[in-house]
């Protein structure tokens, strides 16, 4: 019996360790070069659409679908439109190299 939950003890711990380390791989690391994540395609371009790469993989697109807004301090921007004719969009990280911090209550109203 003690055996049995010594094992049971070690898995789980064995389990909440994978689960910390998997957490701490956020995703933003390499990426496909299409503009939303990832470094250089071959070639030597930084992802098929981006242009700023702001050093953990992630490549700013060049094209928006959104419109912006500053917020209060000017340290990063709020989603304030969608741009005309676009039916699927990307939301990015930045904006001009600044975060986007969250999206205006009216940024999507029809």
């Amino acid at each position: 019996m003690k055996t049995r939950n010594i094992l049971l003890i070690l898995s789980l711990l064995l389990l909440l360790s994978l689960t910390l380390v998997l957490a701490a791989c956020n995703g933003d690391q390499g990426g496909t070069g299409d503009g939303t994540q990832g470094g250089a395609q071959s070639g030597g371009t930084e992802g098929g659409d981006g242009t700023q790469d702001g050093g953990d993989g992630y490549v700013e697109p060049t094209e928006h679908d959104f419109t912006y807004a500053p917020n209060a301090s000017g340290s990063a921007y709020l989603i304030s439109g969608v741009k005309s004719g676009v039916t699927e969009a990307l939301i990015p990280k930045t904006y001009l190299g600044k975060s986007i911090i969250g999206i205006d209550g009216d940024a999507l109203a029809a």
